[in-house]
C-alpha cells in the first residue's frame, strides 16, 4: 500500500514517473484499500478543520435495489471511466475527445431529472434506452464537428492538466448522488476530486480495466449497506 500512495501523491505534481504496470489480486486488494484510506482520510481530516457535518447520505434513497445495482456497481463504472478517463493516454484523437464531450454532457439529463423530480417517474428501462440514444448522438455530433479541426494546435493539453480537469469533472457529476447541505458541499468535493485523482492513477498506472473493476469494488463496498440496511 505504501509504494501505491507515495505514486499517487506525485501524479497531483507529476505524472512522468508513472510506468505501466501488469495487476495482480494481490495489488488490486491494495488499491481498493488504499482507496478507502484515501476516502477515510479526507473525510476525518475535512471534519476536524472544516467543522462540517459529513451528511452526504444518498439523495434517492428510496430506489430499487434492482436499479441501484445496476447503476452504481455494474453500468457507472463502465460509463464514467470511459467518460473521464478517455483523455489520459497517449495519441488522443477524436474518439476519445468525442466520448468525453458525449459523457460529459449526458450528466446534464440527470441533473434536470434530480431538480425536476423526474427520477421516480421515468421507467427505468425507458430512462437506460433515451440516455444510450442520446449518448450515441452526442457522440457522433462530436466526431462530425471535430473533423474540422486540427488536434495539433488546439487540442495539444498536457496530460497532467487532463487529469486534474477529469477529477475536478468527476468530482462535480458525483455532487447530486448526495444530500446537499452548505457545510457538506465543499466536503464531498474534495473527497471526490481526490478519489478521481486516484482513479486517474489506476488507468495511467494499471490499465483502463483496472480504473473499471476499481470503481465498481468501491461502489460495491458503499452499495452494500444500503441494500441490507
Amino acid at each position: 500500500m505504501n509504494k501505491i500512495l507515495r505514486s499517487y501523491i506525485t501524479l497531483f505534481v507529476s505524472i512522468d514517473n508513472l510506468k505501466k504496470e501488469e495487476v495482480n489480486f494481490k495489488t488490486f486488494l491494495w488499491m481498493v484499500l488504499s482507496a478507502l484510506l484515501i476516502t477515510f482520510c479526507t473525510n476525518f481530516f475535512l471534519l476536524l478543520f472544516l467543522k462540517c457535518d459529513n451528511e452526504s447520505g444518498s439523495a434517492s434513497s428510496d430506489i430499487s435495489t434492482v436499479y441501484l445495482i445496476f447503476s452504481t456497481i455494474m453500468l457507472a463504472p463502465v460509463y464514467e471511466e470511459i467518460t473521464f478517463r478517455s483523455l489520459i493516454k497517449d495519441n488522443v484523437g477524436r474518439i476519445e475527445w468525442s466520448l468525453f464531450f458525449a459523457g460529459s454532457f449526458l450528466y446534464i439529463l440527470p441533473i434536470i431529472m434530480f431538480f425536476k423530480g423526474w427520477q421516480q417517474s421515468l421507467d427505468l428501462v425507458y430512462l437506460l434506452g433515451a440516455s444510450l440514444l442520446l449518448f450515441v448522438c452526442i457522440y457522433m455530433t462530436a466526431r462530425f464537428i471535430l473533423s474540422y479541426f486540427s488536434f495539433d494546435n488546439i487540442f495539444s493539453f498536457k496530460k497532467l492538466w487532463i487529469v486534474h480537469l477529469s477529477s475536478i469533472l468527476f468530482a462535480l457529476a458525483h455532487i447530486f448522488n448526495h444530500t446537499l447541505t452548505m457545510n457538506n458541499i465543499l466536503l464531498i468535493l474534495i473527497q471526490n476530486y481526490f478519489i478521481g485523482m486516484f482513479f486517474c492513477f489506476t488507468r495511467i498506472k494499471f490499465g483502463l480495466i483496472s480504473s473499471i473493476l476499481l470503481q465498481a469494488s468501491l461502489n460495491l463496498i458503499v452499495t452494500i449497506p444500503k441494500i441490507f440496511l
